[in-house]
C-alpha cells in the first residue's frame, strides 16, 4: 500500500482484518517503507541494483529507531544505490564472515612470510590487533577505527603501531576477492602513520666508535663484543650476525652469505669483509667448539646468542653515550661510507636495503656532515 508517511501516519497504521502483516510504501520518498506485523512495525527500503535485482533491507524496528532517524538513513541508503553500491552485499558478507580475530588469523596461518617477520607479526597481533579489534568483523572495520586502534598501539609502541598498520593493510588489500575493502583505503592516511622510529636519524661520531672499540677490548665478554664489532665493520643487520652460521662464511674468499631468509630481498646477500672483519671470524673460527654451528653460539652450546643488548648498554654508559640503539651501527657504517666517498645506491646493495630511499636517508646524512669526517670509514673502523 502506498501512502506518504510520517511519524504521526506511523502510529495509525494497522495490519489489515486477515492479514499477519502489511507494507506501507512511502509516496515522498520512492522506496522508503515500513512492514507493519502484529507485534512490530519495521522500517526498510527497497531498491533495484544496477544489476537490475530487486533488493530489500532492513532498517530497523520502530521501537528501537525513531521515524526520522529511519527516514534519514533510508535516504543514504537510496544515494549509495544511485552511486552503485549495494548496502545488502555488505550485510550479508558480514553475515558470513567469522570475527577479525579468526579471518586474520586463517590469513596469516596461509601467509607466505619470512620467519622473523612472521615472529614479529604474530607477536604484534597477539598483542595489540586482537585485543583491540578481534571480535569485529572485517568489513565492518574503517577507517576510523582503525586509527583510533592505531593511536591506542602508539601509545604503548610506535614501532609495533606502524607494524599493525602494515599488517592489517596486507590483510585487507590479499583477501581473495577484495571481500573486507571497508577498510582498505587507510595504509597511505597521512593522519595514521606518523611514528617516525623506524626512521631515527642517529649516527656515531669517530670517536664515539673509538671509545666503544676501546671499551670493547676490556670487556670480559669477548664474544659479544666480537658481534658488536663485525656490526660496525659489516653493516648487517644484528639478527644476520647473531645467527650467522660457519657454513655461510667463507673465509678463504673473505665473505658470508646471508640467508634471503633473513633479510628483506629476495635472495640470498654476500657480504665483502673487511680485512679486520675476517680477523674476527678467523679468530672466533680457532676458538669454536667442534660441531657447534653457529658463529656465536647460545648458552650451554645450545642455538645461538640471540641478544647483546645488556653488553650495548652497559658499554654505552660507560662512554657516556646516550640514545643510541645497536641498530645505529647500521646507520653509522652506511653514513661514513657514503661521505667518504661512495655511493648511496652501491652502499645500499651492499648493505641489502630493500627501499633505496633508506639509503638515501643516509646520503642526506653524510652529506650535511662531510666536512666534518676527515678519514674514510676504513680509518674509523
Amino acid at each position: 500500500m502506498k501512502l506518504k508517511l510520517s511519524a504521526a501516519k506511523l502510529k495509525t497504521l494497522t495490519v489489515p482484518e486477515g492479514k499477519s502483516g502489511e507494507y506501507y510504501w512511502d509516496t515522498s520518498l520512492p522506496g522508503f517503507g515500513v512492514y507493519v506485523g502484529k507485534t512490530a512495525k519495521t522500517f526498510l527500503v527497497q531498491f533495484t541494483t544496477r544489476a537490475r535485482e530487486e533488493k530489500r533491507h532492513k532498517i530497523g524496528r520502530s521501537d528501537v529507531l525513531t521515524y526520522d532517524a529511519a527516514r534519514q538513513e533510508a535516504f543514504r541508503i537510496l544515494g549509495e544505490v544511485q552511486r552503485g553500491a549495494d548496502p545488502t552485499a555488505a550485510v550479508k558478507q558480514a553475515r558470513r564472515e567469522g570475527p577479525l580475530s579468526k579471518e586474520l588469523m586463517t590469513w596469516f596461518d596461509a601467509h607466505a612470510l619470512k620467519p622473523t617477520t612472521r615472529k614479529t607479526w604474530r607477536s604484534v597481533i597477539n598483542s595489540h590487533i586482537i585485543p583491540t579489534l578481534g571480535t569485529r568483523k572485517p568489513s565492518t572495520i574503517n577507517k576510523a577505527d582503525i586509527l583510533a586502534a592505531y593511536r591506542g598501539i602508539q601509545a604503548k609502541s610506535g614501532r609495533q603501531a606502524n607494524q599493525a598498520i602494515i599488517i592489517l593493510s596486507t590483510f585487507y588489500n590479499r583477501t581473495t576477492d577484495s571481500a573486507f575493502n571497508p577498510a582498505s583505503d587507510f595504509r597511505n592516511d597521512k593522519s595514521i602513520r606518523k611514528h617516525r622510529d623506524a626512521e631515527r636519524e642517529v649516527v656515531l661520531t669517530q670517536d664515539q666508535v673509538r671509545a666503544l672499540l676501546a671499551d670493547f677490548d676490556q670487556s670480559p665478554a669477548q664474544q659479544s663484543a666480537d658481534a658488536g664489532r663485525l656490526l660496525l665493520y659489516t653493516g648487517a643487520r644484528i639478527g644476520e650476525i647473531l645467527a650467522l652460521k660457519w657454513e655461510a662464511a667463507n673465509l678463504a674468499q673473505g665473505t658470508i652469505t646471508i640467508p634471503h631468509t633473513m633479510t628483506k630481498e629476495a635472495k640470498d646477500k654476500v657480504l665483502h669483509l673487511s680485512p679486520r672483519a675476517q680477523a674476527i671470524l678467523e679468530r672466533r673460527h680457532k676458538i669454536a667448539e667442534e660441531g657447534n654451528e653457529y658463529v656465536f653460539p647460545g648458552r650451554y652450546g645450545k642455538g645461538h646468542q640471540v641478544v647483546i643488548k645488556a653488553f650495548w648498554a652497559a658499554s654505552c654508559k660507560r662512554c657516556g653515550i646516550k640514545g643510541v640503539h645497536i641498530h645505529d651501527l647500521r646507520a653509522t657504517y652506511s653514513t661514513h661510507l657514503i661521505a667518504s666517498g661512495e655511493s648511496a645506491k652501491a652502499v645500499g646493495k651492499t648493505m641489502g636495503h630493500a627501499d633505496a630511499k633508506t639509503t638515501m636517508r643516509y646520503e642526506r646524512i653524510a652529506q650535511d656532515r662531510a666536512k666534518a669526517i676527515a678519514s674514510k670509514v676504513d680509518d674509523l673502523f
